[in-house]
């Protein structure tokens, strides 16, 4: 049968070692987006993903993903692209989950394969599960996060507010639909320093 098509443009984030940074440029560049939040769902959609609700033996596990030749049952359905979301998960949960089943197409995904994964948001890896897992949630907050917006957001905060760190991560959860631990840990990855309590 074959796996649906992707466009060209992710062909090459596939084919070449591209920075996160990069990427998710060449992403919003294509997708025209230019604003945030950043709709994730949308992003699937454009992809072709199909969107599941459900629940897991496991509670540690968070969604899953399917990219394959052929469909596979989900519940009463199927599909053979899907992102199967945890329903019991809050929406900002859920929307990093898409954006890291994102991350995986976008950088583990390819035309030859089939591609499946469950996503423990939780749960500790080792080797090179963990090197993949790790890869897909820095792909997740780049896309959720992008670090141009995320700095003309703090400059704009700085000259506006001169609000503390633990008021700007409590903002940047409502403004940017992320989860709290999600949007301190962007703030550090990208060493933006801030006035402490």
């Amino acid at each position: 049968m074959g796996k649906k098509p992707v466009p060209n443009y992710v062909r090459d984030i596939r084919n070449n070692n591209y920075s996160y940074d990069k990427i998710t440029r060449i992403l919003f560049k294509n997708l025209k987006i230019s604003t945030y939040p950043i709709n994730v769902f949308k992003i699937a959609k454009e992809f072709q993903f199909d969107i599941f609700y459900g629940t897991f033996k496991q509670d540690n596990i968070s969604g899953a993903m399917w990219d394959g030749d052929t469909p596979i049952n989900v519940g009463d359905k199927t599909s053979s692209r899907f992102i199967l979301l945890n329903k019991n998960d809050d929406i900002n949960r859920q929307a990093f989950t898409v954006a890291h089943e994102l991350g995986h197409f976008l950088l583990d995904c390819n035309d030859n394969s089939n591609f499946y994964e469950r996503y423990h948001g939780d749960e500790k890896q080792t080797g090179d599960e963990k090197k993949m897992e790790d890869r897909a949630d820095q792909m997740a907050a780049n896309i959720l996060m992008p670090s141009w917006f995320i700095e003309a957001y703090v400059s704009y905060i700085r000259k506006a507010m001169n609000m503390p760190r633990e008021n700007l991560v409590e903002q940047m959860t409502k403004d940017f639909n992320v989860e709290k631990a999600a949007a301190s840990k962007r703030l550090d990855e990208l060493k933006i320093a801030l006035k402490e309590d």
